[in-house]
């Protein structure tokens, strides 16, 4: 999971800063010529970091619903890491 994660991350940098495309692309455009739900949601990731909201709404509007359930996730784990292991065991001062 997480070589998928830095390679979407490092992907995402490149296509915005050198405005090269690494993307892999959707299986499901290529095989039935139409877009599902998920199209587009990295083009809309590119354009959150690049701050162009109104063009990552109209790339998928899903990415608004995305991005604060996943954040959520995140803060949500990263709490019940650290309540389910006392840090003082992993950091011993």
């Amino acid at each position: 999971m997480s070589v998928v994660v830095c390679y979407f991350i490092v992907s995402a940098l490149v296509k915005s800063v050198l405005n090269f495309n690494i993307f892999i692309p959707c299986l499901w455009n290529t095989l039935f010529h139409f877009k599902c739900p998920g199209c587009g949601l990295t083009t809309a990731t590119v354009m959150l970091i690049e701050f162009k909201w109104s063009a990552a709404y109209h790339t998928n509007p899903l990415i608004f619903l995305l991005v604060p359930i996943g954040l959520l996730t995140i803060v949500t784990d990263y709490y019940k890491f650290i309540n389910k292991n006392n840090l003082n065991d992993i950091f011993p001062k």
